[in-house]
């Protein structure tokens, strides 16, 4: 579906940072919390943005759809609006500087 699935990616320390908030509130006991990182974007836009960040030249490739339902876009991201509201939850890692340091850890791990 030409990367048109949009989802929110988080980075790790927004999902410690929610777990530390709801450690500390006593109105989290027995709650759910959705936990996102507050950017919604395209399979196609992170890519786009992994391939900016990582200064590569390869080629985006759409692969072509596998059925009817997946050619349709599928959308999904989580609510953090209760998550805001009950423990002040906000995300602390954007989508790019979440990537970057991603891509920073990767490089230093593998010597690339």
């Amino acid at each position: 579906n030409g990367g048109r699935d949009v989802t929110d990616p988080y980075h790790v320390v927004n999902l410690c940072h929610a777990i530390e908030l709801a450690l500390k509130s006593e109105k989290a006991v027995g709650e759910i919390f959705n936990i996102g990182g507050g950017s919604r974007v395209s399979i196609r836009e992170l890519a786009e943005i992994i391939r900016e960040l990582t200064s590569s030249q390869s080629l985006l490739v759409e692969l072509p759809p596998r059925s009817a339902e997946e050619a349709e876009p599928m959308v999904s991201y989580p609510s953090i609006e209760k998550a805001a509201q009950v423990l002040g939850y906000r995300p602390i890692v954007g989508l790019r500087e979440g990537l970057e340091r991603v891509i920073r850890y990767k490089m230093l791990k593998t010597g690339r």
